[in-house]
Formats: structure tokens, sequence, C-alpha cells
């Protein structure tokens, strides 16, 4: 399985490397598991390697977590619109976000709390 975890912040600083969401994700995963972090502010090179990733990937588990409900999606839009078409993509998200619609409904989304 692949794990795609999008942090979707105010500013990049306020990136946490020592994340307790990957933290519980790493303690869960096996050996054979992908564990993909990106944010909102993430360069194009890393997101069109985490494209072809999530292509060539089986199964997708999308964690998308929001510092707030009016932060922008920024980089975080083309890792979305990557997987749409995908069949076997489980996204979750901490929060209602108005720009997120769409792919909770295209993916079935969830909202769980984080």
């Amino acid at each position: 399985m692949t794990y795609l975890i999008i942090h979707f912040l105010e500013k990049p600083e306020d990136f946490n490397f020592e994340n307790p969401i990957e933290a519980s994700i790493k303690e869960k995963a096996g050996a054979e598991d992908l564990i993909l972090t990106a944010d909102n502010f993430s360069d194009s090179y890393l997101i069109q390697q985490y494209v072809k990733e999530i292509k060539g990937s089986n199964e997708l588990r999308v964690i998308c977590h929001f510092a707030s409900p009016d932060v922008e999606l920024g980089a975080g839009l083309s890792l979305l619109n990557s997987m749409i078409r995908k069949e076997n993509v489980r996204l979750e998200v901490n929060l209602e976000h108005p720009k997120m619609r769409p792919f909770m409904l295209k993916l079935n989304g969830k909202i769980l709390p984080m």
C-alpha cells in the first residue's frame, strides 16, 4: 500500500518534521508499504515524482491534514487531481474544506479526527 500524507499549511515554516500522523502510520505500515509526505508548498519536482508513485500504486490511502478550512490547496491540488480516476483510493481529511468537496464526493472521502 502507498500512504500519501498531504499537509495543508498556512506557511511553509509550519511544517512539523515530527508529525504524529506520520509516526502513527509508520508504526502500522509494513516493510513493503511506501509512505510519501508532501505539503501545499512542495516543489514541482517532488510533486511529479509522487504523481508517478500514485499512478503506479495498486492501493492508496491519502491523509489530508488541514491547518484551517481557509488554507489554499497549492501543490496538493496536483496530487489530488492525479488520483481522481484511480480505483482503491481511501481519502481521509481532518476537517471540511470547501475546495475538497469534489474529491470527497468522487473518492468517497471521510472526515476523521487527527
